[in-house]
């Protein structure tokens, strides 16, 4: 049972290293970016593999993820121990629901074969 113990141990050391660099990133002082991008870097391809789990393409997890951290690095000072462990709060701001996927669309065809097109490739019909 030893490694359990330590288990735990490393959690509760990385929940206490998460918490100090979401409290860093809520002043947005320099310290506060190198946080994010620790957070970043200890995160990020978990997230990324969730989001690709979803189907979505790179370019389109790339976006998600980057609304993501925009919404960590505004939303940091909302978290706080009562919201449990730092990546508990995290996993609950990563929610493929609350994002919107937009595309640009336009009808191209003959009256006989209209279709829906992005508008960049509508462009091309134009």
């Amino acid at each position: 049972m030893t490694w359990f113990r330590r288990s735990v141990a490393a959690e509760e050391a990385d929940a206490a290293r998460d918490a100090r660099w979401l409290a860093q990133v809520a002043r947005r002082h320099k310290a506060g970016v190198e946080a994010l991008m620790a957070l970043v870097d200890a995160y990020q391809a978990d997230f990324v593999r969730g989001v690709r789990y979803q189907g979505l393409s790179q370019p389109d997890a790339d976006d998600v993820m980057q609304t993501f951290w925009e919404t960590i690095w505004k939303d940091a000072g909302n978290y706080g121990p009562g919201h449990g462990r730092p990546v508990q709060w995290l996993h609950g701001l990563y929610r493929p629901d609350r994002y919107q996927y937009e595309m640009q669309l336009s009808r191209v065809g003959s009256i006989d074969a209209k279709v829906w097109v992005s508008k960049a490739l509508a462009a091309q019909f134009h």
